[in-house]
């Protein structure tokens, strides 16, 4: 028995120095899937291009709305990316992004655009001073997609208010601040009601499993072959 026992002690032992590694390496793979599963899959979603050309009827107002709308802050010389300056019926913009052209992907620059009458009356390069025949850039910005058409938006825990977290512990995990992810009573309580009752009555998984199971069964099972 004493040699038994000291054998089961070696491997627990030397499992417990295998095991280590493997728990470092899978907490880090739960990181990096919970980091793109709440930020990396969101798709932005725009209106059509604003394009601008000498000759097109615009506004001071509508080209203000216009750029508002897109998300472009008003600055004093607009030489940060994605801001406008405007003086009178002149406006300086610094185009925030990178553009698909026929010819590639134009690189954000900064336009100069001049209002006369109701219409764009020039449209000039504001380092060089060079004109331009037409410009565009990214359209009015509508909302995010998650996933399958799913709209989110991601938010601090602060930001929410203390009854909804409260109310969704109470339904949904009264036990969270009192385990670690897993709760074997609520599993047991579970088991014992769905068996007494025949049929599934009763679920015991925690708030943690349900967000393992959202993120990574859910993700893994819509994931194409070979991904």
């Amino acid at each position: 028995m004493a040699s038994v026992a000291c054998a089961l002690l070696g491997l627990a032992w030397h499992g417990q120095r295998f095991l280590a590694p493997y728990l470092l390496y899978l907490d880090s793979q739960v990181a990096l899937t919970l980091r793109r599963s709440v930020v990396g899959l969101a798709s932005r979603v725009y209106a059509r291009p604003l394009e601008l050309k000498p000759g097109m009827l615009m506004t001071a107002e509508t080209l203000t709305l216009e750029l508002e709308a897109s998300r472009y802050a008003l600055e004093t010389s607009a030489r940060t990316s994605g801001t406008y300056a405007q003086s009178g019926a002149r406006f300086v913009i610094a185009r925030s992004r990178l553009l698909p052209i026929v010819d590639g992907r134009e690189p954000a620059r900064r336009i100069a655009v001049t209002l006369s009458a109701a219409a764009v009356t020039a449209l000039n390069d504001a380092a060089s001073d060079a004109p331009l025949i037409q410009r565009a850039w990214t359209g009015t910005y509508c909302h995010r997609v998650w996933g399958e058409q799913e709209e989110r938006r991601v938010v601090k825990l602060e930001q929410l208010p203390p009854l909804l977290v409260a109310g969704l512990q109470a339904v949904e995990d009264r036990d969270f601040k009192h385990h670690h992810g897993i709760a074997i009573s609520a599993i047991l309580r579970a088991a014992f009601a769905d068996l007494s009752a025949g049929h599934v009555v009763q679920g015991g998984s925690t708030l943690t499993q349900q967000l393992v199971k959202n993120l990574f069964l859910t993700l893994a099972s819509a994931s194409p072959q070979g991904e």
